[in-house]
């Protein structure tokens, strides 16, 4: 990253992609803005933002906040997986989604 910051996330966003770090795609970025809307509205961690404390004490506290943020992210993931790989959810899911597909596709209806 090259340092360059701006509030609605569109320059940290750019850069973090530049480092090939995440992939390029849409809903990556939709959840990445989504959760440094969280970080940054955590009054708690903004808090440690002052010259009042050193820069690694305030970094330690970003870097837990960060990561608690990422397990955050990966258990709704897991629960959305979990339920749309539930037996009775997923076959239900899947045949929503092929028959809406079909009619649009081969019936040229929807």
């Amino acid at each position: 990253m090259n340092g360059n910051y701006c509030l609605n996330g569109v320059v940290f966003i750019a850069n973090i992609q530049t480092t090939d770090i995440i992939p390029k795609r849409f809903h990556t970025r939709v959840d990445l803005q989504r959760m440094r809307v969280r970080v940054e509205s955590n009054e708690e961690l903004m808090s440690y933002f002052n010259p009042n404390n050193a820069r690694d004490d305030v970094r330690s506290k970003f870097d837990e906040d960060v990561d608690s943020e990422l397990l955050n992210f990966i258990n709704t993931k897991l629960v959305l997986y979990n339920k749309l790989t539930a037996e009775a959810t997923n076959a239900a899911f899947k045949r929503v989604w092929f028959n809406e597909l079909y009619d649009h596709k081969v019936r040229g209806m929807i």
